[in-house]
């Protein structure tokens, strides 16, 4: 795992995967056995479950479960849920 960049409260669950340019601003939670980046940015008030794959993304304000983003520069609103 490469370190993130990592802001405020943030908790990293076991067997997340993080790389280059990766930054997460707290509070946030990241689930087990998920992969961040590379180019990945995670704002506040965001919560990956388990499984949870988020590449060449911008998102905050969300709740995201299982599932996989990679896309160019993706930007979720404000109080968005997405699950699979």
């Amino acid at each position: 795992m490469k370190n993130p960049t990592v802001t405020n409260r943030v908790g990293i669950e076991e067997d997340t995967v993080s790389h280059n340019r990766t930054t997460i601003r707290g509070p946030a939670i990241i689930g087990d056995y998920g992969e961040i980046g590379p180019n990945t940015y995670i704002g506040p008030y965001t919560s990956t479950g388990d499984y949870t794959t988020l590449r060449n993304t911008e998102i905050e304000y969300t709740i995201i479960e299982a599932t996989h983003i990679d896309c160019d520069r993706l930007i979720v609103e404000d109080h968005s849920a997405v699950s699979v």
